[in-house]
């Protein structure tokens, strides 16, 4: 099944190079400019180039711990950044960098975003990371690392808040704090950490064009994730498209062999087929 797209995509050409040449902050706006087709990437671009700008000048010279305290205080008591209210923590808007930057709210991989650019640029080692149902992220310092969560004014999280944190997300079951948990994500991850995200929002809103357009933009920048190309295969049949429902469902099973829910996928894809074949 093809997973590419035309040169003239935008999101499609600036995910095709390595990751270290990957620009998250413009990834993340073309992302948003599927929703509001007259976006100005570049300006939003600019803002956060000029927050950058302010932190650099007052983080001159200071150690890494007081760096980190100062982008702290800048984002989330200057500048007003906060975790979205539960009630609205599904608002596509917290999903869309533009809405972030404008409104002060996302949830904790928008806001992640936000904290890794400007971060960075007061010269921090800061990482992504692919924390289970909550992301996080990781500072570097020669003293030690901070696990950080951006969607709670840039709390420090110790081992026994990740616990708690794990065991949140895991509706009060209690689970091991693995190591994978902590591992940094890569620019290709976060993407579509974020991308899975609004494709659920769409499911949710049943907005399937907008559904698969964000499964489509997944597999070009993971095409190895069998899942994927299930989760596609179900959303192009939503949409009554059996021939790229059938491509999409067959490339899961070619890639998975005998996965739990094949005698399901092969039901509907022998239906697929059927309704096809009729057709010719």
């Amino acid at each position: 099944m093809a997973t590419t797209s035309p040169p003239s995509d935008p999101f499609f050409a600036l995910t095709q190079g390595p990751d270290a040449q990957i620009d998250l902050v413009r990834c993340a706006l073309f992302i948003a400019r599927d929703a509001y087709p007259e976006l100005d990437v570049e300006l939003y671009v600019g803002r956060l180039e000029a927050m950058a700008a302010q932190l650099r000048e007052r983080g001159a010279g200071r150690p890494g711990l007081e760096r980190l305290q100062l982008l702290n205080r800048y984002l989330y008591e200057e500048q007003g950044f906060r975790g979205s209210p539960q009630e609205h923590y599904y608002d596509p808007r917290n999903s869309y960098l533009n809405e972030v930057l404008e409104r002060r709210l996302g949830i904790p991989i928008t806001l992640a975003l936000v904290y890794l650019a400007l971060g960075r640029a007061l010269g921090l080692d800061l990482e992504g990371v692919n924390f289970p149902g909550h992301f996080l992220v990781r500072c570097a310092l020669p003293e030690e690392d901070l696990f950080i969560d951006p969607f709670v004014e840039g709390r420090l999280l110790q081992s026994q808040d990740l616990e708690e944190l794990l065991c949140r997300v895991n509706r009060g079951q209690p689970m091991p704090l693995e190591e994978r948990f902590l591992q940094a994500a890569s620019p290709r991850q976060m993407l579509a950490r974020m991308l899975r995200n609004l494709k659920q929002i769409h499911i949710r809103q049943r907005r399937f064009a907008q559904a698969i357009r964000a499964g489509e933009q997944i597999l070009w920048l993971q095409p190895s994730e069998a899942e994927d190309y299930r989760d596609l295969g179900y959303l192009y049949y939503q949409v009554r498209d059996s021939r790229r429902s059938l491509e999409a469902l067959e490339e899961y099973l070619r890639r998975t062999g005998e996965p739990e829910d094949g005698d399901e996928v092969k039901s509907l894809i022998q239906d697929l087929a059927s309704r096809l074949g009729s057709l010719n």
